[in-house]
């Protein structure tokens, strides 16, 4: 199992972007030595850089209401997931 985190660009963040800036680096920063192999941290842009259908499964919870394209998200979550994405929204 692969683990992904974004550390998102401000930029590219919707209304709630200063409550939760560095977040994603903060959680980068957090991870034990043993288990870095397993995750990947990527800069939150899209499209992400990953093969279509390289996650069988895609867990987004509360983070598409914070990004500004979020129907772009949406899709390029589609792209990278082979069987089932799980969503959910706060607001």
């Amino acid at each position: 199992m692969r683990r992904v985190g974004a550390a998102p660009s401000a930029s590219r963040c919707g209304p709630h972007r200063s409550r939760h800036r560095n977040s994603g680096i903060v959680a980068a920063a957090a991870i034990p030595e043993v288990l870095k192999a397993w995750v990947t941290i990527y800069d939150g842009g899209f499209p992400m850089p990953f093969a279509e259908g390289s996650f069988a499964s895609v867990l987004a919870t509360e983070v598409i209401e914070h990004i500004e394209d979020y129907q772009g998200a949406i899709v390029d979550i589609a792209r990278v997931t082979a069987r089932q994405a799980l969503g959910r929204d706060t607001g």
